[in-house]
């Protein structure tokens, strides 16, 4: 029983795969939520804001590439209560249910080009189902209303998912194609497809040769300049006598 709307999750787990660098080894999926990655499990991860009643947490590695392990070791789940006890939240005994790893939300990028020459995305759909006569379901899939159904071991994925925003719907149908009872068995997520913006690089352009103006001819008027005549300095004599 937890007091409070906030709650701190530690995960206690023993060889998990090596993953490369920036990709979380394990991811976390509150009720009916996104999942959560988790970067560190030494590090407990806090889940605020929650509601008063029954809660359900999954936890379960993931490899390289995102993807869930399948194996039952792989994966864990656990039922609390915020305040009171009650059934929301629940797993319905005696069925099976859903859990939708990816797509998990978010934003997806193009790749190479695709059938008509523009850049798509490729998405797998990741799923697993547990629970008694999980082999004998199918998954009834909607994405951008468009409805199909298959059994539950068959890959599902979209190899040219054009820019734009995608609504997946996943149901788990029973053999009878009757949706299966439970909270869990039917899942929606929105993702946006995005492609990058690619650098433009810069193309100097040449620049025009700069106009040479002529300078003008310098105008030189020779003007003639006399030079006033000069009196000739008058010397006193030796002064005579009587003078």
């Amino acid at each position: 029983m937890v007091e409070g709307a906030a709650t701190l999750v530690s995960v206690g787990v023993d060889h998990l795969p090596p993953v490369p660098a920036g990709c979380a080894p394990l991811r976390v999926i509150l009720d009916n939520q996104a999942p959560i990655d988790i970067d560190d499990p030494a590090v407990p991860l806090g889940l605020p804001n929650l509601t008063e009643g029954g809660h359900f947490l999954r936890v379960y590695a993931i490899d390289g590439e995102g993807r869930m392990l399948g194996n039952g070791e792989a994966f864990a789940s656990s039922r609390f209560f915020v305040h009171r006890r009650d059934f929301q939240n629940a797993l319905v005994p005696g069925t099976p249910w859903l859990t939708v790893n990816d797509p998990a939300g978010g934003t997806l990028f193009t790749e190479e080009a695709g059938k008509l020459g523009l850049p798509s995305a490729k998405l797998a759909l990741d799923f697993l189902v547990q629970g008694e006569g999980a082999s004998e379901c199918l998954i009834h899939y909607r994405l951008n209303h468009r409805d199909t159904t298959v059994p539950v071991g068959k890959k599902i994925v979209w190899n040219d998912l054009k820019a734009g925003r995608y609504t997946l719907m996943v149901e788990l149908l029973g053999a009878n194609g009757l949706p299966v009872q439970g909270i869990f068995n039917q899942v929606e997520r929105t993702f946006d497809v995005q492609t990058p913006v690619k650098a433009l690089s810069l193309v100097p352009v040449p620049s025009s040769a700069a106009a040479t103006t002529p300078a003008a001819p310098a105008s030189t008027s020779a003007g003639a300049t006399s030079a006033a005549p000069t009196a000739p300095a008058r010397t006193a004599g030796p002064k005579k006598k009587g003078e």
